[in-house]
């Protein structure tokens, strides 16, 4: 949910920077099929328009992300309630009543998913406007530099999925513990991951028993980057 939401947000911004960069190729002399004889442009061009487009999307966009990753997060909430509530049941233990602490790592989600995905547009225009430099110089085709930003694009696309996913997975994490606290659980049994390939380290707490208030190296589970582990509620 969180990579759709992401994605259609910044597409169109994709999309926009694109358009600005060919255009400026285009006024640079490069053609579709054949080099251009023209290298003296400049990035003065392209600059200030995809300057321009990241402060639309910035103003624009940034309230809908917002919007979209509040969705998320009420999701997120949603999902941790009913796990941790199964994990106590199952224990005999209810589900503690809401502390200030899950709204507060609420908030924090959606403000730390936004500000990362936004602090991607600038370095994506710029790294868009040295390849309109550099295919004006070398003298590649309107076809060469479209590839050469599309790939920068897929880049960017990676980078703010990886981000989506691991925001959700530290969220999640984090209401797990808040929750598990609120119901006066001190401690946890670090449980397997998700992920295909998982850490070294993690794989060597799995099964040990940890405490809430003195964490691993690393954080407890969910904390690292990309970490899909769980804490399991250990009743004392």
């Amino acid at each position: 949910m969180a990579v759709d939401a992401i994605r259609a947000t910044l597409q169109p911004l994709m999309v926009e920077l694109l358009r600005i960069a060919l255009q400026a190729g285009r006024q640079a002399g490069l053609r579709a099929d054949r080099r251009s004889v023209r290298e003296d442009a400049s990035a003065g061009s392209i600059r200030a328009a995809q300057r321009a487009a990241v402060a639309r999307f910035n103003r624009q966009a940034g309230t809908r992300l917002r919007v979209q990753m509040s969705q998320v997060a009420s999701a997120v909430d949603q999902h941790s309630a009913q796990q941790t509530a199964r994990s106590l049941a199952s224990l005999g233990a209810p589900l503690g009543a809401r502390s200030p602490a899950m709204n507060q790592e609420l908030t924090r989600f959606v403000g730390e998913s936004v500000s990362r995905i936004k602090g991607l547009t600038p370095e994506l225009a710029r790294q868009i406007e040295q390849r309109v430099v550099t295919a004006v110089q070398r003298g590649y085709t309107q076809n060469q530099l479209r590839i050469n930003i599309m790939r920068r694009i897929d880049v960017t696309w990676s980078r703010a999925e990886m981000i989506a996913r691991d925001q959700v997975q530290k969220a999640y994490a984090r209401m797990n513990q808040a929750r598990q606290e609120a119901a006066g659980i001190k401690t946890y049994r670090w449980g397997p991951t998700d992920s295909e390939v998982p850490r070294e380290l993690h794989e060597e707490y799995r099964g040990q028993v940890f405490e809430w208030s003195d964490p691993p190296f690393d954080g407890h589970p969910g904390e690292a980057i990309n970490c899909g582990c769980v804490a399991i509620p250990v009743v004392q």
